[in-house]
C-alpha cells in the first residue's frame, strides 16, 4: 500500500476514535485517561502514528520525526484539539457522523491536524474526502486493509 493510502487509512481511522469519544466532554476523557486502562491512550498512539506519516511523507529527517512523534504521544493538546473540532461539528448538526458535514467544514477539521504546509500538499496530492463519486470511492476501499474497509462501509467513506 503507497504511502498515502496509509496515511488515508489512520486519518480515517483517527476520525473513527474523535467520532467515538466526542460524546463526552474531551476534559473528563483525558482527566481519566490512561494508556493501560482507557481506550483514550489508543488515540494518542494513532496521532502520534499519523504525524509520523505525515513527516515522512513529507520529508522531514528521522530526528525530527521521533520528536514530533513523542511529543504528540504525551501531549494532551493535539488530541484534545481533535477532539474539540469534531464536538463543534457535532453541534452544528452532524451528530452521527462528522464525515457528513459539508467539505468546508471537514477540511477546516483537517487543517485542525495538520500544519498549513503539510495540509496543502496532502490535501492537493490525492484528497480523501469521501463525497467523491461512487468510482473514486470503490477504488479506496479496493486499496484499503480489511479493518479499514469494514469501517468505511460503515461509515460510508
Amino acid at each position: 500500500m503507497e504511502l498515502k493510502e496509509q496515511i488515508h487509512d489512520r486519518l480515517k481511522l483517527l476520525m473513527f476514535y474523535v467520532h467515538e469519544f466526542t460524546t463526552k466532554d474531551a476534559r473528563d476523557i483525558w482527566l481519566s485517561a490512561s494508556p493501560d486502562a482507557h481506550p483514550i491512550g489508543d488515540l494518542t498512539v494513532i496521532i502520534a502514528d499519523v504525524m509520523t506519516r505525515l513527516n515522512e511523507y513529507a520529508g522531514v529527517s528521522p530526528e525530527t520525526r521521533n520528536v514530533a512523534a513523542v511529543w504528540s504521544a504525551r501531549s494532551i493538546y493535539p488530541a484534545t484539539a481533535v477532539l474539540q473540532a469534531c464536538h463543534l461539528l457535532r453541534q452544528s448538526g452532524y451528530i452521527g457522523n462528522p464525515w457528513k458535514a459539508p467539505v468546508t467544514e471537514r477540511r477546516n477539521l483537517m487543517k485542525s491536524l495538520l500544519s498549513p504546509e503539510m495540509f496543502e500538499e496532502f490535501a492537493s496530492s490525492s484528497p480523501p474526502w469521501p463525497d467523491a463519486d461512487q468510482r473514486d470511492r470503490v477504488h479506496r476501499r479496493a486499496t484499503m486493509s480489511e479493518a479499514s474497509r469494514k469501517f468505511a462501509m460503515t461509515y460510508q467513506i
